[in-house]
């Protein structure tokens, strides 16, 4: 027998509590989402893979939607639950202190195993995989950080519902650009950190200041015109 099948064995054979063997199963599975993407996952691949046999999984699964929301809430509740502390005390402090408060959440991002990144990012993203069973997830992990940024973005920047979720995205997606410069060594993570943290500056820069300055441009242009008139 081979080593895998020696320790697929054992693990078949270990006694294990309900809550014990469940935990067991999503290690397995959060393993072959890191290993092979979502598109890795499925029941039988877990029995195969946990040494175990398929209706066991489904004593602990009800089905695959089931199984991807209990893997999601393994590789990132931890990081989920973090930053909406860092938002939260962002929310009841001045915003002096957001530039800190970008850079220590993407940071929580950054401190994640490499491929824990791309599975959220898959899974939270256009560019994830095309399996109707995770259409369900997408939509949910979606709403989860929609929750986490937007009350805050809505704070900072005295927009709308929508406005803030576009707000949002254009956020996560340049943390996810500048993700990727990081882990291919063409920029730091401090670089990329102050580089976020400009980029939520700009999308939050309130709405009236900015209509404030094109008010002027019309009064100056009025009155260069009347400056012409009275020199005829």
């Amino acid at each position: 027998m081979s080593r895998r099948g020696q320790a697929q064995a054992a693990r078949k054979r270990r006694y294990l509590s309900s809550a014990d063997r469940r935990d067991d199963l999503l290690g397995v599975a959060a393993g072959l989402v890191e290993r092979g993407g979502w598109s890795a996952l499925t029941m039988q691949g877990l029995a195969a893979a946990a040494g175990v046999s398929r209706q066991l999984v489904y004593q602990h699964f009800a089905d695959l939607p089931d199984l991807v929301v209990s893997v999601v809430r393994r590789l990132f509740e931890r990081t989920r639950a973090d930053t909406e502390r860092l938002v939260r005390r962002a929310a009841a402090t001045d915003a002096a202190r957001d530039r800190a408060t970008i850079a220590a959440a993407y940071q929580l991002f950054l401190d994640m195993p490499r491929a824990q990144r791309r599975a959220l990012r898959a899974l939270s993203g256009d560019a994830g995989p095309e399996l109707p069973e995770l259409g369900r997830t997408r939509r949910r992990v979606r709403a989860e950080i929609m929750a986490l940024w937007v009350p805050w973005l809505r704070l900072r920047s005295g927009v709308d519902r929508e406005t803030a979720g576009a707000l949002a995205w254009m956020t996560i997606a340049s943390a996810w650009a500048l993700t990727d410069l990081v882990d291919d060594g063409a920029i730091g993570a401090r670089v990329a950190q102050e580089l976020l943290a400009g980029v939520v500056e700009r999308l939050t820069a309130r709405p009236r200041a900015r209509a404030g300055s094109r008010a002027r441009e019309p009064r100056r242009r009025g009155a260069r015109l009347a400056g012409k008139e009275n020199s005829r």
